[in-house]
C-alpha cells in the first residue's frame, strides 16, 4: 500500500480530503524519523515502536581474493511490533 492509498483509505472513513490525510500522514512520518535519528524512542500504543539504532563497524573478507575491507559503522531504523501486532498477524 503506498501513502496514497493509504490517504484515500483514511480520508473514506473520516470526510477529510485525501490531500489534507496525506500532509498529515507525512508529518507523521517526518517527525517519527526526526525523533528516531535525534535518539529518541516512539512508541505508538497497538501499533509499535521505532528506535534508531547503530550498528557497529567490522572487517569483511572477499572470498574471491581473501582481501579485507573494513565496513563503517552505521545508524538503522527499527520497528519493534507491538504484542497485539503480533498476535493479529
Amino acid at each position: 500500500m503506498r501513502k496514497q492509498d493509504l490517504a484515500e483509505q483514511v480520508s473514506k472513513e473520516t470526510d477529510i480530503s485525501p490531500e489534507v490525510v496525506a500532509l498529515i500522514i507525512g508529518s507523521t512520518f517526518e517527525v517519527i524519523s526526526q525523533s528516531a535519528h535525534d535518539g529518541k524512542k516512539v512508541k505508538i500504543d497497538g501499533f509499535g515502536s521505532f528506535a534508531s539504532k547503530e550498528r557497529g563497524g567490522y572487517k569483511k573478507r572477499m572470498p574471491g581474493n581473501e582481501s579485507e575491507t573494513q565496513i563503517s559503522k552505521k545508524k538503522a531504523l527499527t520497528f519493534s511490533p507491538s504484542t497485539k501486532q503480533v498476535k493479529q498477524l
